[in-house]
C-alpha cells in the first residue's frame, strides 16, 4: 500500500508536535511536584522552624534576664527594665506559639507541639511567681543591698573603733591621736556620700548624721578638757554622751538599714532557689520538648527532600529517554521524507530522459525524410503522407515533452515548500528540546537550593542544640 508524499510530510509533523507535547507533560508533571514540595516547606516546615527557632531563643533570653535580676549588684531602674523585658518576651512566644498552632501539623507533631507548650505555660506561670517577688524588691527601691549592708558595718565599725581609741586614750590620761574632725571620720563621710532612694534608709542616714554632729560637740568639749589635763571631766563627757552613742548608732543602723537590706538580701536569696528550682523542674523539660520538634521536623523536611531529589532524577531520566527516542524517530523519519521526495524526482528525471532520446530518434528520421525529398520529387509525392505523419507524431512528442516539463517544475516547486516546511518544524522541535534541557537544569537547581536548605536547617538544629546544652549547664 503507497502512501503520498503529503500524508508522509504531516505525519513527520504530528509525531513530531506529539513528541514535544509528551517531553512537555513530563517536564511539567516534575517541575509541579517540586512545586508542590517547595510551596509546602515554604508555608509550612520552614515556618515551623523559624518558629521552634524563635521559641529557643525567647527561652534563652528569659534565662539569661532571669540570671540578671539574681545579681544584687544591679541598679533598681536596670531591674526594672529587665522585668519589663521578661513580660515582652513572654508575649512574643504567645505570639510565635499563635502562629505555629496556624500550621498544618502531623499527630505526631501536634503531640510533641501539646507537651511542649504544657510545659511552658507551667514554666510561665511559675516565673510570673518570681517576677511577683522582683516587683517587691524594685518597690524597695534599694539598690546594691549587699554593697550597702557591707559599707555600712564598714563605716559603722571605723565608728567603734574610733570610740574604743578615745575611751582608752582617757583611761590612760594620753593625748588622743585619732580623727577629731567631723568631716574626716569615715562614718561620717559614708553618710554624707551614699546615695538611697528609699525613703527610711534615707531619713535613717540623715538622722545620723545630724545625731553624729551633735556627739561631735561633745567630742570638742573633751578634746578642751584633755588639753587642760582634765581627763577625769572628759571622762565624764565621753560616758555621758559618746558612749551611749555607739549603742544608738548600732540600734538605728540596725532598725534603719542593715534589716531592710537584709530583707531584700534574703528576697535575693529566695529568688535564687526558686530559679533553681524552675531550671531542675521546667527547663530541662521545654529543652528537651523543643529538641524533639526540631529533630521530627528536621527529619520531615529531609524526607521531603529526598522525595524531591528522586522525583527530579526520575523527571530527567524520562525526559532524557524521550528526547533520545524522539531523535531516533525522527532522524528514521527524516530518512523515510527524503526517500519518499527523492524517488519522484529520479522517475520524472527518467521520463526525461526518455523523451530527449525519443526526439533525438525523431530528429534523426526526420533528417533522413528531408534527405529522402531532396533526391527526388517524384518521391516527394510517395512520402508526403509519411513525412506528414512524421511530423505529427514529432509535434506530439514534443507537446508531451512540454508537459513533462512542466509537471516536473511543478513537482519540484512543491517538493520545495515541503522540504522548507520540514526544516521549519525540524527547527521548532530542537528549540522545544533546548528549552525542556533548561527546565531541567533549572529543576536540578531547585533541587539544590533544597538540599542547601535542609543543610541550613540541620546547622541552625545544632546550634540549637549546642546553645540549649550550654544554657542547660
Amino acid at each position: 500500500m503507497k502512501v503520498s508524499l503529503t500524508v508522509r510530510i504531516v505525519g513527520g509533523f504530528l509525531f513530531a508536535t506529539a513528541l514535544t507535547v509528551v517531553v512537555g507533560i513530563i517536564a511539567w508533571s516534575g517541575t509541579n511536584t517540586l512545586k508542590g514540595t517547595l510551596v509546602e516547606q515554604g508555608r509550612q516546615d520552614v515556618p515551623a522552624l523559624r518558629a521552634v527557632s524563635a521559641m529557643e531563643e525567647i527561652e534563652e533570653q528569659i534565662l539569661a534576664t532571669n540570671q540578671a535580676l539574681l545579681n544584687p549588684s544591679i541598679a533598681i531602674a536596670k531591674r526594672r527594665q529587665l522585668h519589663k523585658r521578661i513580660l515582652d518576651l513572654f508575649q512574643r512566644a504567645a505570639t510565635v506559639m499563635a502562629a505555629f498552632d496556624k500550621l498544618r501539623h502531623t499527630p505526631a507533631e501536634k503531640e510533641q507541639w501539646q507537651a511542649f507548650r504544657k510545659r511552658w505555660l507551667a514554666w510561665q506561670a511559675e516565673v510570673n511567681k518570681s517576677l511577683v517577688l522582683c516587683r517587691k524588691i524594685n518597690e524597695s527601691n534599694i539598690s546594691t543591698p549587699l554593697r550597702l549592708a557591707l559599707d555600712a558595718e564598714s563605716s559603722f565599725s571605723s565608728y567603734k573603733s574610733w570610740a574604743a581609741g578615745l575611751s582608752a586614750a582617757l583611761m590612760s590620761k594620753k593625748p588622743f591621736e585619732g580623727v577629731r574632725e567631723l568631716e574626716k571620720l569615715p562614718f561620717y563621710q559614708w553618710l554624707t556620700s551614699v546615695q538611697v532612694a528609699n525613703d527610711d534608709l534615707r531619713n535613717t542616714v540623715q538622722a545620723l548624721q545630724k545625731e553624729l554632729k551633735e556627739v561631735f560637740v561633745q567630742v570638742d568639749n573633751i578634746a578642751e578638757f584633755t588639753d587642760i589635763d582634765e581627763y577625769e571631766l572628759a571622762a565624764d563627757v565621753y560616758t555621758a554622751e559618746v558612749l551611749p552613742s555607739v549603742e544608738r548608732f548600732n540600734k538605728k543602723v540596725d532598725a534603719g538599714i542593715r534589716q531592710p537590706v537584709q530583707a531584700v538580701l534574703r528576697m535575693y536569696e529566695t529568688l535564687s532557689k526558686e530559679e533553681a528550682r524552675l531550671q531542675r523542674d521546667y527547663v530541662a523539660g521545654i529543652q528537651e520538648a523543643l529538641e524533639g520538634i526540631v529533630e521530627h521536623t528536621g527529619d520531615k523536611v529531609r524526607d521531603k527532600v529526598d522525595a524531591g531529589m528522586a522525583q527530579a532524577g526520575r523527571v530527567s531520566l524520562m525526559v532524557l529517554a524521550v528526547v533520545l527516542g524522539g531523535a531516533v524517530l525522527t532522524l528514521a523519519i527524516g530518512l523515510l521524507l527524503a526517500r519518499g521526495i527523492t524517488r519522484p524526482v529520479n522517475r520524472i528525471t527518467v521520463d526525461l530522459e526518455s523523451s530527449a532520446e525519443q526526439m533525438t530518434a525523431s530528429a534523426a528520421e526526420f533528417q533522413n525524410t528531408s534527405v529522402t525529398l531532396s533526391e527526388g520529387a517524384s518521391r516527394l509525392a510517395a512520402s508526403q503522407e509519411e513525412t506528414s505523419a512524421a511530423v505529427e507524431e514529432m509535434t506530439s512528442i514534443i507537446m508531451q515533452n512540454n508537459e513533462n516539463t512542466t509537471a516536473a517544475n511543478q513537482e519540484m516547486e512543491q517538493t520545495g515548500k515541503v522540504v522548507d516546511s520540514a526544516a521549519a518544524s525540524m527547527g521548532k522541535l530542537l528549540a522545544a528540546m533546548a528549552e525542556i534541557a533548561a527546565a531541567s537544569d533549572e529543576t536540578m537547581h531547585i533541587n539544590k537550593t533544597i538540599d542547601e536548605i535542609a543543610f541550613q536547617t540541620n546547622l541552625l538544629a545544632l546550634n540549637a542544640a549546642v546553645e540549649a546544652a550550654r544554657a542547660g549547664e
